[in-house]
């Protein structure tokens, strides 16, 4: 386990999410999501795009589109930013797209196959850039990212 704080979640975030098997799933757990602005690695993306202001919808888009990775997202509600996250995957690729509410959700977590980020920041602008948070990156020792919310989280999404 290393813990870090939330100023390093807009490297650590797209670096995890990026390192997801092609074919798997992701789910993002967080009462609300936005389309915080993130720093990916370079060497992992195309070079012919600006990544000056890469934000989460274009990666999630971007992980759907290009990796056939399926994006699970789970929210306390549906809000106007939720939407500002989801927009390009829900238009692109619709079917790689699945949300749960949960009206008491508190936890937070970036979980794949792989890695587990959780921690207390929510996946907002504030608490990645601004606010004092503190996160951890973890392996996931379960076979998949939903056998891992469900073991840990106790958040009853289908496997």
């Amino acid at each position: 386990m290393s813990w870090f704080s939330n100023r390093a979640q807009a490297w650590v975030v797209p670096q995890v999410l990026l390192m997801a098997r092609p074919g798997s799933e992701v789910v993002l757990v967080s009462p609300w999501i936005d389309s915080v602005r993130l720093r990916p690695p370079f060497y992992a993306l195309p070079q012919n795009r600006d990544f000056s202001n890469y934000r989460l919808a274009e990666l999630l888009r971007d992980l759907a589109v290009q990796a056939d990775i399926h994006v699970t997202l789970v929210v306390r509600e549906r809000d106007q930013r939720f939407a500002r996250a989801t927009n390009y995957l829900a238009k692109a690729k619709p079917s790689h797209f699945k949300v749960y509410e949960d009206p008491t959700l508190h936890a937070k977590a970036i979980v794949t196959e792989r890695f587990v980020v959780h921690g207390s920041s929510n996946l907002l602008e504030r608490s990645i850039h601004y606010n004092a948070e503190l996160c951890s990156l973890d392996v996931n020792s379960y076979p998949s990212a939903r056998q891992w919310v469900r073991s840990h989280m106790g958040l009853s999404i289908p496997i």
